[in-house]
Protein backbone atom coordinates (compact mmCIF):
# COMPACT_ATOMS: atom_id res chain seq x y z
CA UNK A 1 0.00 0.00 0.00
CA UNK A 2 1.57 3.35 -1.55
CA UNK A 3 0.89 6.63 -1.03
CA UNK A 4 0.91 7.69 -4.00
CA UNK A 5 -1.93 6.41 -6.69
CA UNK A 6 -2.23 7.16 -10.27
CA UNK A 7 -5.87 6.96 -11.55
CA UNK A 8 -6.23 6.10 -15.28
CA UNK A 9 -8.43 9.20 -16.85
CA UNK A 10 -11.54 7.15 -17.07
CA UNK A 11 -11.45 5.24 -13.95
CA UNK A 12 -12.68 6.56 -10.26
CA UNK A 13 -11.34 5.15 -6.68
CA UNK A 14 -13.07 5.09 -3.11
CA UNK A 15 -10.46 6.00 -0.15
CA UNK A 16 -12.17 5.40 3.58
CA UNK A 17 -10.25 6.67 6.38
CA UNK A 18 -10.34 4.96 9.71
CA UNK A 19 -13.12 2.18 7.67
CA UNK A 20 -15.30 5.29 6.77
CA UNK A 21 -16.07 6.89 2.98
CA UNK A 22 -13.43 9.44 3.15
CA UNK A 23 -13.49 10.34 -0.93
CA UNK A 24 -13.28 10.09 -4.39
CA UNK A 25 -10.11 10.10 -6.15
CA UNK A 26 -10.86 11.22 -9.81
CA UNK A 27 -7.76 10.97 -12.53
CA UNK A 28 -4.58 12.31 -12.00
CA UNK A 29 -1.75 11.53 -9.18
CA UNK A 30 -3.35 11.42 -6.00
CA UNK A 31 -2.07 10.70 -2.40
CA UNK A 32 -3.14 8.81 0.45
CA UNK A 33 -2.32 8.35 4.19
CA UNK A 34 -0.80 4.96 3.69
CA UNK A 35 -1.71 3.35 7.49
CA UNK A 36 -5.20 5.99 8.17
CA UNK A 37 -6.44 5.73 4.31
CA UNK A 38 -6.85 2.67 2.03
CA UNK A 39 -8.79 2.30 -1.27
CA UNK A 40 -11.84 0.59 -1.00
CA UNK A 41 -12.78 -3.33 -3.22
CA UNK A 42 -15.73 -3.37 -4.94
CA UNK A 43 -17.66 -6.01 -6.55
CA UNK A 44 -18.83 -4.67 -10.10
CA UNK A 45 -21.10 -7.18 -12.17
CA UNK A 46 -21.72 -5.87 -16.43
CA UNK A 47 -22.66 -8.38 -18.92
CA UNK A 48 -20.57 -9.56 -21.67
CA UNK A 49 -21.80 -10.58 -25.29
CA UNK A 50 -19.44 -13.33 -26.52
CA UNK A 51 -19.09 -14.17 -30.09
CA UNK A 52 -21.57 -16.59 -30.26
CA UNK A 53 -24.04 -13.69 -29.61
CA UNK A 54 -25.21 -15.47 -25.81
CA UNK A 55 -24.60 -12.70 -23.19
CA UNK A 56 -23.23 -13.58 -20.18
CA UNK A 57 -22.36 -11.89 -16.24
CA UNK A 58 -18.95 -11.10 -15.41
CA UNK A 59 -18.49 -10.13 -11.81
CA UNK A 60 -14.75 -9.31 -10.46
CA UNK A 61 -13.84 -7.29 -7.11
CA UNK A 62 -11.76 -4.22 -8.37
CA UNK A 63 -10.59 -1.29 -6.84
CA UNK A 64 -11.26 1.13 -9.45
CA UNK A 65 -14.35 1.99 -10.98
CA UNK A 66 -15.10 2.20 -14.54
CA UNK A 67 -16.83 5.78 -15.54
CA UNK A 68 -17.18 4.98 -19.54
CA UNK A 69 -20.78 4.73 -20.60
CA UNK A 70 -22.01 0.96 -20.99
CA UNK A 71 -24.42 0.40 -24.20
CA UNK A 72 -27.42 -2.36 -22.98
CA UNK A 73 -29.55 -4.29 -25.66
CA UNK A 74 -33.33 -4.00 -24.81
CA UNK A 75 -35.52 -6.63 -26.24
CA UNK A 76 -38.09 -4.73 -28.53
Amino acid sequence: MFGINIVPQENAIVVERLGKFHRVLYSGVKFIIPIIEKKRSMYIAAYQVGVDGVSRVVSKISGKIDLREQVFDFPK
